[in-house]
């Protein structure tokens, strides 16, 4: 038995097919097409046409066993809440879902597609895990796979696929049964749309997305520098949180940032520096109070409780990890899905070949969450 997962973000596709085995779960086929700009924006499909042609052409090109998948949603006009309603009786809790959902969710009656999961129940009420996503946004992920012959099996929130992820390893992997037993919080840093939450008890709790992304530090600085995006990608690139001086509260120039400052005779090496350096820690500082807004709501509402630390997958900006740490006082851990999951296969592929393990795992980690989803 196979599974098909499909994380279609902002900038690329990224397809796993996954099988188990004795030996554990193996990731037999994958693929990762970039994006035209505009096809998708902020998680939310643009150009039905566009994406379903790619996702053909895909198709066809890997040789995927099925053309059956599932697929998920990242955008803030998708929502998974927490809430507490007061009867422990299956039917009245599933009425007073369906009469009282806009008191529940920031979207009308008549414009939303929900679903829910009850977390626990006590004497007299019940806990539930109440997700929503604009019937558009749905609409239009069911198009581009009809249109391109895929047949959807579910649509997931992308947080439940971190979840997924993240909990498999941690309860299955090495080392689980010391990790097991710890609350995490779990982060990964999307293109445009992050997704943070907490693992508490196999649970997910306080699942939220957020709208800053690598392409959030890379906007800030075209505007910060009046420079093209491919120049700041490249100063980006060549950006190291560690070189941040905290106390002057700059970096220190290494050669690809010195480079790209080189190429515009508006900018002096320090205040271009002390330009670069304001924009980024500016945008890292909502990104860390994002995470810090996630532990803090978690915590109020559990107050015995405390984070072990926080796992993190997606982009890559050099120190962000330790960045993160120095500024919240957790430990911060990449998640590296090779670790777990078999990719002999795929690093035969001409896509993966060059590529080392971990930045595949970056690429391929909510797809796989995904693709877990036809198999656990």
């Amino acid at each position: 038995m196979s599974s098909i997962g499909v994380d279609i973000s902002s900038d690329k596709i990224s397809i796993v097919e996954m099988s188990r085995s004795r030996k554990g779960f193996v990731i037999n086929n994958a693929a990762i097409i970039k994006l035209k700009p505009k096809v998708i924006t902020k998680g939310e499909i643009q150009d039905t046409a566009a994406l379903s042609k790619e996702i053909s052409n895909t198709w066809s090109r890997n040789k995927f066993r099925s053309r059956k998948a599932i697929t998920g949603i990242a955008t803030q006009r998708a929502i998974a809440k927490e809430i507490d309603i007061p009867t422990v009786n299956d039917k009245e809790l599933e009425k007073a879902i369906k009469y009282q959902i806009s008191d529940y969710l920031p979207i009308s009656a008549d414009n939303v597609i929900y679903d829910y999961y009850i977390m626990n129940r006590s004497k007299d009420s019940s806990k539930v895990m109440l997700t929503g996503a604009i019937r558009s946004v749905v609409d239009k992920v069911v198009e581009s796979f009809k249109k391109a012959k895929v047949v959807v099996d579910a649509i997931d929130l992308n947080c439940f696929s971190l979840f997924r992820l993240i909990n498999f390893t941690r309860n299955f992997g090495a080392g689980s049964r010391d990790k097991k037993n710890d609350n995490i919080c779990i982060f990964n840093f999307g293109w445009e749309v992050s997704i943070l939450g907490i693992i508490k008890d196999n649970d997910l709790r306080k699942p939220r997305f957020s709208t800053i992304g690598k392409k959030t530090l890379i906007d800030n600085l075209c505007k910060k520098l009046q420079k093209s995006e491919q120049e700041c990608i490249k100063i980006l690139d060549g950006f190291d949180f560690s070189s941040i001086d905290e106390k002057e509260g700059r970096m220190q120039i290494d050669n690809t940032v010195e480079s790209s400052l080189s190429n515009s005779q508006s900018l002096e090496d320090n205040d271009g520096a002390d330009a670069i350096s304001e924009s980024i820690i500016k945008t890292a500082g909502q990104l860390i109070n994002d995470l810090k807004l996630t532990i803090d709501n978690f915590l109020q509402d559990d107050r015995k409780s405390t984070i072990g630390s926080i796992v993190v997958t997606g982009e890559r900006i050099k120190g962000l990890e330790q960045y993160i740490t120095k500024k919240l006082r957790y430990n911060v851990e990449r998640l590296n899905i090779a670790e777990y999951f078999s990719i002999d296969q795929i690093k035969k592929k001409p896509d993966f070949k060059d590529k080392k393990s971990i930045d595949i795992a970056d690429d391929l980690a909510i797809s796989v969450g995904l693709a877990l989803r036809g198999l656990i």
